[in-house]
């Protein structure tokens, strides 16, 4: 299958107001996409839709209500994520490899799933003690502790904590 967008020198994206959906790998692999505004309208963004761009922030719609399986992957350049209000589930890989995602707001009592790996090698969310929790589910443990504490607040542990 093709991908959606064949021009990998584009550095801004503007979308209509009306725009409902991004399909899979739409910008994947746009290396020089560095800024998108993302429409109110927006429900849906496929798998991989941004893989691998230079995107430095994003503010996600509240229509959208899960964020496919490596939709923000190997953005190195991420630094902040605005979660939408009625999000359930971040998948698997999502934000894998996001090494300067260091600011995620947004986050409600909504969310309830974090998918395997969604998080893996975000090392500017690691705390004091390895671990990497968004809201109060724990996503990561890259520590050295043979006995583990799992911190207060957490409520749910993620699939495949620890490192590898």
């Amino acid at each position: 299958m093709k991908r959606s967008v064949t021009a990998k020198n584009i550095c801004e994206v503007r979308m209509s107001d009306n725009l409902e959906s991004i399909g899979y790998e739409a910008f994947s692999e746009c290396k020089d996409l560095k800024s998108i505004s993302l429409p109110d309208s927006l429900n849906k963004i496929g798998y991989g839709a941004f893989q691998s761009t230079a995107i430095e922030t994003i503010d996600l719609p509240d229509g959208i209500e899960v964020i496919n399986a490596n939709t923000f992957e190997w953005c190195s350049d991420l630094r902040h994520v605005g979660l939408p209000k009625h999000l359930r589930s971040i998948n698997w890989h999502a934000f894998h490899n996001c090494e300067k995602l260091s600011d995620i707001t947004g986050i409600t009592s909504t969310l309830c799933e974090i998918g395997m790996d969604a998080f893996t090698g975000c090392e500017e969310l690691l705390d004091e003690n390895g671990f990497i929790i968004v809201g109060n589910i724990l996503t990561f443990y890259n520590g050295n502790e043979r006995v583990l504490t799992i911190p207060e607040g957490v409520k749910s542990i993620g699939c495949n904590i620890q490192a590898y």
